[in-house]
C-alpha cells in the first residue's frame, strides 16, 4: 500500500472477518467506525484514499487499482478469514464500495450508505478501463438558508448504474429519505436493474426522516456543516428522532451482513 495502513482488530488471535471502511469526500483517515466494528469482532481496515500522506490531493486523481490492492493486502493477513472481504462506505465511499464489488469477486459483502450507484462527479482511473463520471449539473444546485443541497445535481441514466450483480456480493443499501446530498432514487434504480435470479443479493433499507450522514448509533445528527473539500456549507438533511432510529437499526443490519457473509466470530461489546 502507498499509504500507512490502519487495521483495527479486537484483542485475540482471530481469525476475523475482514472489512474495508471508506468515508466520503472529507478526505484523510477516519477511524471511529472501524474501532466500533472491531469491538464486534470484525477486523476493519480504515482506508484513506485522498488528502492523506502521499495519496492524491484531489478526488479526480484516485485510482481503483489502489482499492483492489487493499483487498489483496487484507486477504494476505493470517488474522483474516479467507472468505472474501466486506466493504462499507458512506457517501463517495459508497460509490467506491459498489465499484469494488462490480470489478472484484473477492468482495463478498457491501454496505452502501447513501452513496451513488454510479461514478459520481469524478472519473475513476482503472487498469481494466477508466470509469467515466456523471458530472455535476451546477445549475440544479439548491441554495437553502445559505447552505447548498446537491441531491438534484446528477443527471444519471440506467446505463450509468454499476452492474454489481456481475458477481455474487450481498449488498445492503442504506437509503435516507431526507438525504439532501445524494439522489436517493438511484439506489432504487440499482435494485430494479438486478436480474430476477440475483435480486435477493440487493437489499434496500429505507429510513424516513434520516439524513445523508448515517453514522453508528448515538452519534448526534449533523444536518448541515462546512465542507472543507468544496469550501461551502452543505445540507445533509435529517430529523433528529428519525435519524437516530436509522442509525441504531442500520448498525445491526450492517453487523449481521458482515458476520453472515464473511464468517461468524464471538463479539464482546454491547454497541
Amino acid at each position: 500500500m502507498n499509504a500507512l495502513d490502519r487495521i483495527i482488530t479486537f484483542s485475540g488471535p482471530g481469525p476475523y472477518p475482514g472489512v474495508i471502511d471508506l468515508f466520503g469526500t472529507v478526505g484523510g483517515i477516519v477511524e471511529f467506525r472501524s474501532a466500533l466494528l472491531a469491538s464486534r469482532g470484525i477486523a476493519s481496515f480504515a482506508l484513506p484514499y485522498f488528502r492523506y500522506k502521499d495519496l492524491p490531493a484531489s478526488l479526480d486523481e484516485i485510482d481503483l487499482d489502489y482499492f483492489m490492492e487493499a483487498i489483496d493486502y487484507l486477504l494476505k493477513r493470517d488474522d483474516i478469514i479467507q472468505n472474501g472481504v466486506g466493504v462499507v462506505g458512506v457517501s463517495k465511499g459508497g460509490d467506491i464500495a459498489l465499484m469494488m464489488a462490480t470489478h472484484n469477486p473477492k468482495v463478498r459483502a457491501v454496505v452502501n450508505i447513501n452513496g451513488c450507484t454510479f461514478c459520481a462527479s469524478y472519473p475513476m482511473k482503472y487498469s481494466g478501463g477508466d470509469i467515466p463520471e456523471v458530472r455535476l449539473n451546477m445549475e440544479k444546485m439548491e441554495l437553502i438558508d445559505g447552505r447548498f443541497a446537491t441531491k438534484s445535481t446528477l443527471d444519471y441514466t440506467p446505463d450509468d448504474i454499476f452492474k454489481v450483480w456481475k458477481h455474487d456480493a450481498k449488498v445492503l443499501n442504506i437509503l435516507s429519505e431526507d438525504d439532501m446530498c445524494s439522489p436517493k432514487e438511484c439506489i432504487r434504480l440499482l435494485h430494479s436493474l438486478y436480474p430476477s435470479k440475483k435480486v435477493h443479493n440487493c437489499i434496500v433499507a429505507a429510513y424516513k426522516g434520516a439524513g445523508h450522514l448515517v453514522e453508528p448509533p448515538y452519534t448526534p445528527l449533523c444536518s448541515y456543516s462546512y465542507h472543507k473539500t468544496f469550501d461551502i456549507f452543505m445540507w445533509w438533511g435529517g430529523k433528529p428522532a428519525d435519524h437516530a432510529f436509522a442509525q441504531e437499526d442500520s448498525w445491526w443490519r450492517i453487523l449481521e451482513l458482515f458476520h453472515e457473509q464473511l464468517g461468524q466470530t464471538i463479539s464482546h461489546a454491547k454497541l
